[in-house]
């Protein structure tokens, strides 16, 4: 299990199955591909996924269930970031 804990938010609420995605996704926070010209959000650089994951102790039998909750999450930030950008 990753050295953080699940804690109670009174903001939202983060299903058990949905926590170790959550905290790959939270250390992965400054592995964020941008277009430098634009400032356009492109998406998470996904080597540092891998190397996250490896770091966080995410199992073999994990990775595919992360990394798709990743890519869910991911895709969601990329458009609430970049609808950001056209106002």
């Amino acid at each position: 299990m990753p050295a953080l804990a699940q804690e109670e938010n009174p903001y939202f609420e983060v299903l058990p199955e949905n926590w170790l995605t959550v905290l790959v996704f939270l250390a992965l926070g400054t592995a964020w591909r941008i277009d430098g010209m634009s400032g356009v959000w492109r998406g998470l650089d996904y080597p540092s996924v891998k190397t996250v994951m490896w770091a966080q102790g995410v199992k073999k039998a994990d990775r595919k269930a992360v990394f798709n909750g990743l890519q869910t999450m991911e895709e969601a930030a990329v458009n609430i970031l970049n609808s950001k950008l056209k106002k």
